[in-house]
């Protein structure tokens, strides 16, 4: 899964939709994870092992209930949650 969002890099350029993946996830406890999110040109960039051009970090409260989506749905929907995140656009692999 991933996300395509349109972003400005710190040098003022805007990538639109930009190709998007949660990744490094760390569990600073039971209840709250810590991931990055790491932004490329595009999903073709990714796949050929570019760099990326930018990265944010996350951390929210999450569930280790039984039913309970995985760590990666969560990191997701706590994505679509924000506002800024509302109109980006999910990829399904």
């Amino acid at each position: 899964m991933a996300i395509l969002k349109t972003i400005e890099l710190d040098s003022g350029i805007n990538v639109k939709n930009a190709y998007a993946r949660v990744d490094n996830r760390s569990g600073g406890n039971k209840t709250n994870l810590t991931f990055a999110l790491s932004y490329y040109i595009n999903q073709q960039a990714f796949e050929e092992g570019k760099s990326l051009v930018k990265q944010e970090y996350f951390t929210f409260e999450s569930s280790v209930a039984d039913d309970a989506p995985n760590d990666i749905k969560q990191c997701y929907e706590y994505l679509k949650s924000l506002e800024e995140f509302e109109h980006a656009i999910d990829v399904l692999e």
